[in-house]
């Protein structure tokens, strides 16, 4: 099971948001079952139709729109990538960096001004979900094979947005009217679990 750490709340808060929630729930595996193999996803196209999701939402907030970054976009989905590869969820990865440092390592550096206050550092939201949104296990004279009910990119993008907005932290950094710009990777796992990280400044 995967599992995920809150850590320190009020240093969540301010700089990398709180690990989002997520599912656990994958098919057991065995030799004789038939893995059905998922629709095409685009992970490019669900990061922009969950860019645009946000920036509604900033809107009907009253808030100006997250620029889209291509920098913090590839930060993103590096780190993404690295979740799904290697079974974690967190902030910081197995390397030990955050995600400013993981800024830093890309040449990205996010430094704000907003009267004498100066803020440093790379505000992150993850989320994780499943492609699926349930599955059947069926066994007959054939085999045993699995059946799944797969979540639409619509789907995903609106579920990966109202987990952060059901998130007291999470909504925070997604309605920070302080960010201006941000970029969101997607990484895809073997047992179709998908990792989103959200990069802001």
């Amino acid at each position: 099971m995967k599992r995920s750490s809150l850590g320190i709340l009020l240093w969540c808060v301010l700089w990398f948001g709180c690990n989002g929630p997520k599912a656990v729930q994958t098919p057991s595996s065995g030799a004789e079952q038939q893995q059905i193999a998922p629709p095409p996803l685009s992970r490019a196209g669900l990061a922009r139709a969950i860019h645009d999701r946000v920036n509604l939402v900033r809107l009907e907030e009253g808030l100006s729109q997250l620029a889209w970054n291509d920098t913090l976009a590839m930060i993103a989905t590096v780190h993404s990538d690295d979740m799904a590869a290697n079974d974690y969820f967190e902030h910081i990865n197995r390397e030990g960096a955050s995600p400013t440092d993981r800024g830093r390592a890309a040449d990205y550096e996010c430094v704000q001004h907003e009267g004498s206050r100066i803020y440093e550092g790379i505000g992150e939201n993850l989320f994780q979900t499943f492609h699926y949104d349930s599955y059947t296990t069926i066994s007959d004279p054939l085999g045993t094979r699995v059946e799944y009910e797969w979540k639409t990119l619509p789907e995903l993008a609106e579920e990966a947005v109202q987990g952060w907005l059901n998130s007291p932290p999470h909504r925070k950094n997604l309605l920070n009217a302080r960010y201006r710009t941000h970029g969101i990777g997607v990484g895809i796992s073997k047992d179709l679990g998908l990792y989103v990280t959200q990069n802001f400044c």
